[in-house]
């Protein structure tokens, strides 16, 4: 397993936990996430680095309060997004070829701002 798959694994189980009831899981969510933020970035992976920085962004004024599914939801979209544009990272260097930008990151950022207009109304 690839260290990108353990620390996506690792922060799918801490929104477990943070879906449990678990405050302190917050703090390691947002930690996975800086993580692999700062290794994107360290590699040239600016796309991802970015993802990572929205989600961070995203985390901070989360879990102060109720916190709806939608947030959850989310947050295992974005675990999965993760997981596989580390795969087709790999795939591209495995191959040569060149990573093209991913149309869902967009996307999923546009969710995450929606998803926190309601959590900060709620």
């Amino acid at each position: 397993m690839s260290e990108v798959e353990e620390r996506v694994e690792s922060m799918a189980n801490h929104i477990l936990s943070a879906e449990g009831g678990e405050r302190t899981a917050w703090l390691d969510i947002q930690r996975e996430l800086h993580t692999l933020k700062g290794a994107a970035g360290f590699v040239g992976l600016d796309q991802f680095s970015e993802l990572c920085h929205e989600l961070e962004t995203f985390l901070q004024g989360v879990g102060k309060g109720a916190v709806e599914a939608s947030v959850f939801d989310v947050l295992y979209d974005a675990c999965e997004l993760v997981k596989s544009m580390a795969h087709n990272t790999l795939q591209c260097s495995v191959q040569g070829t060149a990573l093209a930008r991913d149309a869902r990151v967009p996307a999923l950022c546009r969710r995450l701002k929606q998803v926190s207009g309601l959590a900060s109304t709620a």
